[in-house]
């Protein structure tokens, strides 16, 4: 991926174009995972665990909490 777009929505609003972009890829992936043998190592990874974090943003924010009492 080129710095550009690895930068894209980094403090600004998504374009439509890159919003459908996202929408098309993560939706197809549902439809049939076996998409992703198609995608490097490296990027599957990225995209996977992106996924996981935006869908699990609640449980990631409470375990900050957690560890940030913990160093207190």
């Amino acid at each position: 991926m080129s710095s550009e777009s690895e930068s894209a929505g980094a403090g600004r609003p998504f374009t439509a174009a890159e919003l459908d972009a996202c929408l098309k890829v993560l939706e197809s992936v549902v439809a049939d995972r076996a998409l992703l043998a198609s995608v490097s190592a490296e990027d599957r990874r990225r995209l996977l665990l992106a996924a996981g974090r935006v869908s699990r943003l609640e449980r990631a924010r409470a375990a900050q909490r957690e560890l940030a009492r913990a160093f207190r």
